[in-house]
């Protein structure tokens, strides 16, 4: 009875690591975007709150992918940290980088030639930031702090995907 309490314990502990790295990447990313408002002179008001509240799910969406990713790994894969962010980057690090990065950069990049000031201000200079900060993080921050102390994996069974590049636990 105690084992199992002391497992199921350390499974939160496990989870809780990760979360904690996925919340402080999050944080980081709303840091930098209140300083490139301030850099950008961008006032807080109605417009540019909704857009920063906006921006933490955009910075969650950013994230989440490659954390799960790194915490969900299918049978087979390599337990060890620098295995799984391997992992992660192969499998879902392409998928962030071309399909919010990239989409959301081009949707973005009409906007810096609206003649409106308010599309100009608060949209792309805001969003344009995001775009950039959020992937950096996502793509290098966070899988560089996952390797260092990201929390243990949890195999999915169900998962039909072929461990990738020697991440086999046979090899």
């Amino acid at each position: 009875h105690s084992l199992r309490r002391r497992q199921r314990q350390m499974c939160i502990r496990d989870r809780i690591q990760t979360a904690v790295i996925l919340t402080i990447t999050v944080l980081m990313v709303l840091v930098d975007i209140a300083a490139f408002m301030a850099w950008f002179q961008i006032p807080l008001n109605a417009v540019s709150l909704v857009n920063f509240i906006i921006c933490v799910g955009l910075a969650v969406e950013f994230c989440i992918h490659i954390a799960r990713a790194f915490t969900i790994v299918p049978y087979g894969t390599k337990k060890d940290r620098d295995s799984r962010i391997k992992y992660a980057m192969t499998t879902v690090g392409d998928s962030v980088f071309k399909g919010i990065t990239m989409t959301k950069f081009i949707g973005v990049c009409v906007l810096a030639f609206a003649k409106s000031k308010i599309f100009q201000v608060f949209y792309f200079r805001m969003w344009f930031s995001l775009i950039i900060l959020a992937s950096v993080h996502a793509l290098v921050f966070l899988p560089i702090l996952l390797s260092l102390a990201g929390g243990k994996s949890y195999v999915d069974e169900s998962m039909d995907v072929e461990p990738r590049d020697g991440n086999s636990e046979n090899n």
